[in-house]
């Protein structure tokens, strides 16, 4: 896989395309921009923050026990 950033004529082209979750692209793109990958304790505070979106009731419950 080719960036687009660098490789713009390679933009539609099939070969180059490659399917990714959220998180992986938004991993990749960051890496790829030149951002340092996440901490370990800062994607573990992401990873709770999703997990608490998506299973909000289960959160409250153990908040409130």
């Amino acid at each position: 896989m080719l960036p687009v950033r660098t490789h713009p004529e390679l933009s539609y082209s099939l070969s180059n395309l490659q399917m990714l979750c959220g998180p992986c692209h938004a991993r990749k793109t960051r890496i790829e921009v030149g951002h340092k990958p996440l901490t370990p304790k800062r994607q573990e505070w992401r990873d709770l923050l999703r997990d608490m979106q998506r299973n909000p009731v289960e959160h409250e419950r153990k908040s409130n026990a």
